[in-house]
């Protein structure tokens, strides 16, 4: 019996696999790169031939989309403005990988996978990214003006360098005083952060920063309330079954991210931002 393809099926299948093929592309986040921007292989570049090299849209498993600019730097293609936003957003660090595959024009489908390989699950952020409007900050009309407005996040480059901050808000205000948005000496902190890492922000994205971290720490507060005994606090880690955490998360859906991996350095946000 012959089981070989007749020449007229056989061009169907290759015309079939042509169809449903989409190049791509994969990316791991080094520290200190890929922070600010990420480079478009030069090698991918013959599948972009005729499109308009302007603005790309990023699409991640649930749907949600970022418009990223697109800049040729002498021989790179690089996607820039707006990259920043996708990667906090999605609350990436060193170590993840990410796969892009083309969709259409410059519109990628991306898959986000942890260090340990695992494909991340990516639920809804909001339009704003990792918090909604409501969330609470320190009560000061001109901080929530800081934290509304567009652009104002930080780029930290190196995300254990970012911890340098909590180290030195700590150290700026003496121990047992309270520690809020108004109490701390942010033009001191800043001028540490400048001589000493070599980090050069205002003091809009340090009182932004702040209030990014509060915001954390007081999801994972209410976790760490509401998992009891289920908390290891040497290994930092909760010990709940999946069904368990399907339970929580239909409730506070915020604390998505701490179901990937915990909050960092929780005794030093504790002491930050438990008066």
């Amino acid at each position: 019996m012959d089981n070989r393809i007749p020449a007229k099926d056989k061009m169907k299948v290759n015309n079939s696999a042509e169809l449903f093929h989409r190049p791509s592309f994969m990316k791991i986040l080094v520290g200190g790169i890929n922070y600010s921007s990420v480079q478009i292989p030069t090698d991918f570049m013959h599948h972009l031939e005729g499109v308009a090299l302007d603005t790309a849209t990023l699409t991640i498993s649930s749907g949600q989309s970022w418009e990223v600019k697109v800049v040729k730097k002498e021989n790179d293609i690089m996607l820039e403005d707006g990259w920043q936003k996708f990667r906090d957003d999605n609350d990436l660090s060193t170590g993840d990988v990410l796969l892009f595959t083309h969709s259409q024009n410059m519109s990628f489908d991306i898959k986000i996978y942890s260090p340990s390989g695992l494909e991340r699950e990516t639920g809804n952020l909001g339009e704003k990214g990792r918090f909604s409007d409501n969330d609470e900050t320190d009560n000061d009309d001109s901080v929530k003006e800081i934290e509304t407005s567009y652009g104002t996040n930080a780029d930290w480059k190196d995300p254990n360098m970012a911890w340098r901050f909590i180290d030195f808000c700590l150290e700026a205000v003496p121990t047992g005083n309270r520690k809020t948005v108004r109490t701390m000496p942010w033009e001191d902190i800043r001028t540490r952060l400048k001589e000493e890492e070599h980090l050069d922000f205002t003091v809009k994205q340090l009182i932004y920063r702040w209030n990014d971290l509060k915001k954390r720490y007081k999801i994972w507060s209410e976790l760490v309330a509401a998992a009891g005994n289920a908390y290891d606090p040497i290994k930092n880690k909760i010990k709940w079954s999946k069904k368990k955490w399907e339970q929580y998360l239909k409730e506070k859906p915020e604390a998505r991210k701490f179901s990937r991996r915990p909050l960092e350095h929780p005794m030093k946000m504790k002491a930050l931002f438990d008066n």
